[in-house]
C-alpha cells in the first residue's frame, strides 16, 4: 500500500471512529487511537515529502556546483588537496588550522 493510500485509509478510519462516538456506538479511545494512528500516518508522510525533496535539491545542487581542485576528466581519488567528511560530500582542508591564541601576532 502506497504512503498516500495509508494516509486516506488512517483518514476515513478517524472519520468513521468519530461518527460511530458522535452516535453512541463507538467510544472516546476508539477515536484518540485513530487520531494517535492518522497523526503518525501524517508524520511519516511529511517526512517522507521531506526528505524526496532534500534528496532532489541535494542532486540538482551536484549536477551544478563545479568540483574543485579537479580538472576534467580526473578521478575524485587521485591528486586532490581536499578530503570529504563521511556522509557530507562536502570538501574540506586537509591539514585543520591552528587556533591563534588571543593577544598573539600570527607567525
Amino acid at each position: 500500500m502506497g504512503r498516500k493510500a495509508g494516509l486516506e485509509q488512517a483518514r476515513e478510519n478517524h472519520r468513521l471512529a468519530s461518527l460511530r462516538y458522535e452516535v453512541g456506538v463507538g467510544t472516546s479511545l476508539e477515536v484518540l487511537q485513530a487520531s494517535e494512528q492518522l497523526l503518525r500516518i501524517e508524520s511519516r508522510y511529511v517526512e517522507a515529502l521531506f526528505n524526496y525533496h532534500l534528496a532532489v535539491l541535494t542532486f540538482e545542487t551536484a549536477k551544478v556546483a563545479p568540483v574543485s581542485g579537479l580538472s576534467a576528466g580526473a578521478s575524485t581519488t587521485t591528486g586532490s588537496s581536499t578530503s570529504t567528511r563521511q556522509g557530507h560530500g562536502r570538501p574540506r582542508p586537509a591539514a585543520k588550522v591552528r587556533a591563534r591564541r588571543p593577544g598573539l601576532r600570527p607567525r
